[in-house]
């Protein structure tokens, strides 16, 4: 969803994507390796961070912004679903 909010140019729907963001970030809160604490706590106000950056169009910004929840997203895909444990 933030990402659709940058390639849409709508602020609004990257500060959509941090409300359910919130809830996959208290997740990476839980686990136990700390860059995934630390992003889990970062990540809602990356998003927030993003969504300004798309309101001042500066979108080069905003991608760099969602790229932490991009990637996490990634990780816990292949270490899940995949199994490659990472």
């Amino acid at each position: 969803m933030a990402a659709a909010g940058i390639i849409r140019h709508r602020a609004y729907w990257t500060v959509a994507a941090a409300l359910p963001g919130a809830g996959f970030a208290w997740y990476l809160t839980a686990l136990p390796h700390p860059v995934l604490k630390l992003t889990g706590y970062l990540m809602p106000v990356l998003l927030l961070c993003a969504a300004l950056a798309v309101h001042r169009k500066i979108y080069w910004l905003a991608w760099l912004f969602i790229l932490p929840q991009a990637g996490v997203t990634v990780y816990l895909f292949l270490a899940g679903v995949v199994n490659l444990n990472l």
